[in-house]
């Protein structure tokens, strides 16, 4: 999900968040439910910050390699 928009300060078109997820899907109708469970770790703090690179990508800045050791 992205949302653009303007700013008062920033009065030009522009990124203002992106959110990556995960989304599940099937490609055509089954007989049986997909069973999925989405777990989110309960204990973590933030490792990205609010800011992304200016590239095609919008690549996200990350605080610092903690997330790797994890």
């Amino acid at each position: 999900v992205s949302v653009s928009g303007r700013t008062t300060t920033a009065p030009y078109q522009q990124v203002l968040g992106i959110e990556r997820s995960f989304l599940p899907w099937q490609p055509e109708a089954s007989d049986k439910r997909t069973k999925l469970t989405f777990l989110w770790p309960l204990i973590a703090s933030p490792h990205v910050t609010a800011e992304t690179r200016s590239d095609e990508q919008q690549t996200p800045v990350f605080t610092d390699d903690d997330l790797a050791k994890e």
